[in-house]
């Protein structure tokens, strides 16, 4: 078996290797795991004026399952197991033919670099802070 890297973090490596042997013995030839958790905040500026300032959370796992040439793909909030093997079946529901192995890498546990360094996370900033800074590059951009 080929050893594959896995960052620890949102959810278990055994969970990953469950998903996994789910998607695998649906008729897989290849499987893969994705899994987010990310937040994000916009600000809309129209003609001076801040039309829209939004922010949120977002956080699941996408699971793809590849089968000769077709593709198929499943997303889920739900990181618990249950989530997690539904979407495996859902991603080798659309990709299969039939048939399919449980034969999965070994994963190996890597703690991953980031390869940007952050000074200021912007979920620290404030809403008014962000807001002043668009403003003023608005008026720089149209000065």
């Amino acid at each position: 078996m080929a050893e594959q890297s896995v960052q620890e973090g949102l959810i278990p490596t055994e969970l990953v290797e469950q998903t996994l042997r789910t998607a695998m013995s649906r008729g897989g030839e290849f499987a893969e795991v994705f899994v987010e958790d990310r937040t994000n905040a916009s600000a809309v500026l129209d003609d001076g004026k801040i039309e829209e300032l939004t922010s949120g959370h977002d956080r699941g796992a996408g699971v793809r399952v590849i089968v000769g040439d077709r593709t198929g793909f499943a997303h889920t909030a739900d990181l618990t197991a249950s989530g997690l093997e539904s979407a495996a079946l859902a991603a080798a529901a659309a990709a299969r033919g039939g048939g399919g192995s449980t034969e999965i890498a070994s994963l190996k546990v890597v703690d991953a670099a980031s390869p940007n360094s952050v000074d200021v996370f912007p979920e620290s900033v404030a809403k008014g802070v962000k807001v002043e800074l668009l403003t003023a590059a608005n008026e720089a951009a149209r000065a």
